[in-house]
């Protein structure tokens, strides 16, 4: 950016937007190289926007009283520092010493802290969010133009800055918000390897290295493991990271985090320091019965189709699991029966599954039908709706039992037989039409008022399109016209029912 924005302010005006950005007051939101928007810290907080093109300023807006006079103010030329020195301080070459010996870091990640702690220390749990936000951004404004630059050396001693503030500062009261910095912390450091030099690299993993061997002393004790862990470990370190991941392996108490990523970094380990492969699978060998080895030796079964083998793998699980994965692998079980052409396993194992149940998978059921003669089928259906009568009208609906598909909406809302309404009307007409008038005829004993006209409105329209039905609307109709001669909406209501159902306007006798 060229400096002949300088021009555009008054001497102490732009004296004054120095000193806020050299304190740290400036929080760049957005810039994408044409308009930036920034948070501005002074007696009030404050937003400015500036608007560039080719480098010049086209354009500052921010929302301070002095700015809505016309002019241009602190807020903007404390901006207009902090862009410059995002863009033009840090070149190629340059050695962080330099940049941080103007103290302006320190300087914002101190304003930082002070405006976000009631008492230097402890972030408030409603200033949580205010604060991760400002910590990320300065850390990602320093370190990015770092990195692109090449000076991942620099980089790495923000990172090391960051990480020391982090560990002054009390979180205690964030919450959620709290660790979603540490995790934010840890996705940086990842990012600061995958774009580092080698030399860095090794540096970082020394320094993760010495952290890990004394993390019983960091507030980010869990971040330093997990870094430790995901191959930070420098090549002095690799041996004692061996054994740390074979004893949170072998004993369970002691893991802090999946058997399956330990394996993970395990295999990942002794490739790296050229060890035999056949290590790993001697473990698994021996912790067979570990759930995570047993899944691992499923994949490896269903990968290679030997159904055979996944199926003995899956006995094994349900006779360890607990009671409520039993379902899910009674069904699994079920479809790796069907695999190998058992349909009696199959069958076995459906049924098993549906028994676990809390609330049948309507899956279950079909594929259960469909292997079953319809004989041992009726049989099953009827301990089904015996344990689950709320599935009664689905049931009756998909088999095709009308019948007993209306006798089981007798006792249900009648919202519930809404659903079934266009099916009953073609199959079973009059026992649907007998459900519509007890609900009118219901309804009729109700208190009168617009809602409950609405709705004799809705039924009793749908109780003339049932065949055979149209002369028991007409009557409800006829009924209500003389029952209620004063109460203008009802009759209006009925009119227009009557006209829906005859398709013309009639007279309604008011005998």
């Amino acid at each position: 950016m060229k400096r002949t924005w300088r021009n555009m302010f008054r001497p102490h005006i732009l004296e004054r937007g120095e000193e806020y950005y050299e304190e740290g007051r400036v929080d760049i939101l957005e810039n994408n190289g044409r308009i930036c928007t920034a948070a501005v810290y002074g007696t009030e907080d404050y937003e400015v926007t500036i608007d560039l093109c080719g480098g010049q300023v086209i354009g500052m807006e921010c929302t301070c009283p002095y700015s809505c006079r016309g002019e241009y103010c602190k807020h903007m030329a404390a901006v207009l520092y902090s862009i410059e020195e995002t863009e033009d301080a840090i070149d190629v070459g340059e050695s962080i010493g330099h940049i941080l010996s103007t103290d302006r870091i320190e300087r914002r990640f101190d304003d930082l802290v002070s405006r976000n702690t009631y008492d230097g220390q402890t972030v408030p749990w409603q200033l949580t969010e205010r604060f991760a936000d400002g910590f990320l951004q300065i850390v990602d404004e320093t370190m990015d133009p770092l990195l692109k630059a090449g000076n991942g050396e620099g980089a790495f001693m923000v990172m090391k800055k960051a990480f020391f503030v982090l560990e002054d500062v009390d979180l205690n009261e964030a919450d959620e918000a709290g660790y979603e910095l540490y995790w934010a912390m840890e996705d940086r450091f990842r990012h600061l390897r995958e774009n580092a030099s080698d030399t860095v690299r090794r540096e970082l993993c020394a320094w993760i290295s010495t952290l890990y061997d004394n993390r019983e002393e960091l507030v980010q004790a869990d971040t330093i493991a997990n870094l430790f862990l995901d191959g930070f470990a420098d090549d002095a370190h690799k041996k004692v990271l061996y054994a740390e991941v074979l004893k949170q392996m072998d004993d369970a108490a002691e893991r802090c985090c999946s058997l399956a990523s330990l394996l993970e970094q395990y295999r990942s380990l002794l490739e790296e320091m050229k060890r035999d492969p056949k290590e790993y699978d001697d473990w698994l060998n021996a912790h067979e019965d570990e759930k995570e080895v047993l899944d691992i030796r499923l994949k490896e079964a269903e990968e290679a189709q030997d159904w055979q083998r996944a199926r003995d793998i899956l006995l094994k699980r349900y006779e360890q699991c607990a009671s409520y994965e039993r379902e899910e692998t009674a069904r699994h079980l079920s479809q790796v029966c069907r695999k190998t052409q058992d349909t009696e396993g199959a069958a076995h194992w459906l049924k098993e599954t549906i028994r676990l149940s809390q609330s049948p998978n309507w899956q279950d059921l079909h594929d259960l039908k469909a292997i079953c003669d319809p004989a041992e089928w009726e049989t099953i259906r009827d301990d089904i709706l015996h344990r689950f009568p709320y599935i009664k009208p689905q049931m009756y609906c998909e088999e095709g039992m009308y019948d007993e598909l209306a006798a089981s909406l007798e006792g249900c809302r009648i919202s519930v037989a809404d659903t079934y309404y266009s099916i009953l009307k073609e199959a079973r007409p009059a026992q649907l039409a007998k459900l519509y008038v007890r609900h009118l005829e219901q309804l009729q004993l109700r208190y009168p008022n617009k809602s409950l006209y609405e709705e004799m409105k809705k039924y009793v329209a749908m109780l003339a399109e049932i065949p055979g039905a149209k002369p028991l609307a007409e009557e409800f109709l006829q009924k209500w016209y003389i029952r209620y001669p004063t109460r203008k909406a009802m009759r209006t209501m009925i009119v227009e029912v009557n006209t829906q159902i005859h398709g013309s306007v009639l007279y309604m006798s008011a005998q």
